[in-house]
């Protein structure tokens, strides 16, 4: 099975980036990274990375919903474990999540617990296991609207929560990684200000206008869909 660690990255980070990948690298030897970039901020893709890691190069820029949908659709039948390029991993963080997803195969794989209003429960960005077709139809569904909220979590939560694809989770909090504060994160930029919750709501708006958007889960429907 193809096993793959995906994360994006942008122009006010990319200098930094290559120290990412290595430490991804270092402590998840043997997973295949792919990096995911905008060609619309990179138009020269004048990029340098190892080359041990793939740049998946997609127009537009749909921000942080870069980090694995794309990967998702040109490996659709690989596992993919999410990483963010502001984290320094302290340990083998894509192994943990592999292993017990073994144990749950049915199941998205997160750190911690992060429920929104409704019952949706969102995966935690810098470190999930999505496991294959999960969100198959998730790229075709995303709109301008969605991506302005910035928030792919919630976008990737409310999918997962309709389909019923349940959740389990690591539990190890911060034993997983360390934030780097360096003032270029969406908080810091104005980008994602929201508490989430009224993200949730605008991003249901949306997918509930997409005939590909189908509820599978009785309580997401009598909440949301009636």
């Amino acid at each position: 099975m193809d096993c793959i660690i995906s994360l994006t990255s942008w122009s006010g980070r990319i200098n930094s980036i290559g120290e990412r990948l290595e430490n991804i690298r270092t402590m998840c030897p043997g997973w295949r990274i792919v990096l995911v970039l905008s060609v619309d901020e990179f138009p020269d893709r004048d990029v340098s990375v190892p080359d041990y890691v793939e740049i998946i190069w997609v127009y537009g820029n749909p921000k942080a919903f870069k980090k694995v949908l794309y990967t998702m659709r040109k490996y659709p039948d690989a596992v993919i474990v999410s990483a963010d390029d502001d984290m320094v991993y302290k340990c083998n963080f894509a192994d943990l999540l592999f292993k017990k997803w073994l144990k749950f195969p049915s199941c998205v794989i997160t750190n911690v617990a992060n429920v929104k209003t409704g019952g949706i429960r969102l995966p935690n960005g810098y470190c999930t296991l999505y496991p294959p077709h999960c969100m198959d139809d998730a790229l075709q569904m995303l709109t301008p609207a969605i991506i302005a909220t910035n928030n792919d979590d919630g976008f990737y939560g409310v999918i997962l929560t309709a389909a019923g694809v349940p959740m389990q989770y690591l539990g190890l909090g911060s034993a997983v990684s360390d934030q780097i504060n360096d003032g270029k994160g969406m908080s810091d930029n104005g980008d994602y200000i929201s508490d989430g919750n009224a993200d949730i709501k605008l991003i249901i708006n949306e997918l509930r206008k997409n005939t590909r958007f189908i509820s599978e889960d009785p309580t997401f429907t009598r909440k949301w869909l009636l």
